[in-house]
């Protein structure tokens, strides 16, 4: 097994020593950035979403808890 690992980095190597390879590791390194940025963008809404289910979850326990008790 460790010399199927050793294999395989050593052939990742050489392909990352020549020219194509390292064109596609910086279209990586820029796809990495690109989804970064799209992570930090998406953090507001994902905290919108929390703050809109947590707001509608007080609503329904605020109104479950005023009809049970006008019923009972």
């Amino acid at each position: 097994m460790a010399e199927l690992e050793k294999k395989i980095n050593n052939a990742g190597a050489k392909w990352a020593g020549i020219d194509e390879g390292k064109a596609e590791m910086k279209k990586v390194h820029h796809a990495e950035k690109d989804l970064d940025k799209a992570k930090a963008a998406w953090k507001p809404v994902e905290k919108y979403q929390e703050k809109k289910s947590l707001r509608i979850r007080k609503i329904i326990a605020f109104f479950l808890l005023t009809c049970w008790n006008t019923i009972s």
